[in-house]
């Protein structure tokens, strides 16, 4: 199974281009290659977001996957279902 850093993670903020661990070491930089590839701060913080949010959302599928297959308590599958609409709007989703 593969491992990745321990969500959650976070943002930086917007002078940053960091998404951070719970350790708070980076988990990866948004790279601007002369700013041709993030002229837009906006879409920066966007994909920062995404990036960020992709600990909830991997969870939230596995939970939601988890539950359909056992399909035996609604109320589970509601509570995975709030889960990973959290996780979308943590990403900037609505």
């Amino acid at each position: 199974m593969n491992q990745h850093t321990a969500g959650p993670w976070k943002f930086g903020g917007i002078n940053s281009r960091h998404i951070y661990g719970v350790d708070n070491r980076a988990v990866c930089t948004l790279r601007a290659f002369d700013d041709q590839f993030y002229p837009d701060p906006e879409r920066m913080r966007a994909d920062a977001a995404l990036i960020a949010a992709a600990p909830e959302l991997l969870e939230a599928c596995r939970r939601l996957t988890g539950d359909y297959r056992m399909m035996a308590d609604a109320v589970q599958t509601k509570s995975s279902i709030d889960f990973a609409n959290a996780a979308i709007e943590k990403a900037g989703w609505k």
